[in-house]
């Protein structure tokens, strides 16, 4: 391996892009075969041979191509990087790689994150909407539970079970009726001798409503 002395490059890029081109023609390559073997673009070699490291990309790319190209001329990579501090230096430079990569970090991913948030804000305001709208527009839920099905009793009583949406008002038979926080309710309905009509209806506070008919007949 070539011991890279710090007293020859003495922190300047022109040195060290002739170390760098003489270490390549010592070993009979041409910048496409090193490119090739090294897996190096052409024309960042071009510019570390030029000496123009602000073509590098920038921060730790720059480091990375100094010292991956150091490596495979032989160089001592490490006493390299020590050397010149300013294949460390992480600073705005006007290649647009450079240019490309500030405004990604900068610009880019704040627009990005508050286009997600409108994004999501603007969702749940739809969504909410939509869900006031179907309760403007949709009659409520109900089912009736007990009766489940028109019948015929002896009995003088019957307690119709029930459920609905919740906030929902119900009456059975022109009479409201509690609900609970779940929307379910129960009450029991005195019956006469023949045939009773129990109409329950379940209706929001924005005017449609749901209603269901059933039929008990009672007989001694």
């Amino acid at each position: 391996m070539v011991n890279f002395k710090a007293t020859k490059i003495l922190a300047d890029s022109e040195v060290l892009a002739e170390e760098f081109k003489a270490a390549r023609r010592n070993r009979g390559l041409g910048v496409p075969e090193a490119a090739r073997k090294s897996q190096i673009g052409i024309k960042y070699i071009k510019a570390i041979e030029a000496g123009r490291l602000e073509l590098l990309p920038a921060g730790i790319y720059r480091k990375n191509f100094l010292r991956e190209y150091a490596d495979f001329l032989g160089f001592d990579s490490k006493e390299l990087l020590k050397s010149f501090p300013e294949a460390q230096a992480d600073r705005e430079v006007n290649s647009p790689f450079s240019c490309r990569v500030a405004r990604t970090r900068t610009i880019i991913i704040p627009k990005i994150m508050k286009g997600i948030g409108v994004a999501a804000v603007a969702v749940t305001c739809l969504f909410y909407l939509q869900t006031r709208f179907s309760m403007v527009v949709s009659p409520p839920s109900l089912s009736i539970a007990n009766p489940s099905e028109d019948m015929k009793l002896d009995a003088r009583e019957i307690n119709i079970i029930g459920m609905t949406d919740p906030e929902t008002e119900v009456t059975i038979n022109n009479n409201l009726v509690l609900t609970g926080a779940n929307g379910d309710f129960s009450k029991m309905i005195n019956l006469r001798e023949g045939i009773n009509v129990i109409t329950i209806i379940a209706k929001n506070k924005f005017g449609p409503e749901k209603k269901i008919v059933k039929q008990i007949l009672v007989s001694d």
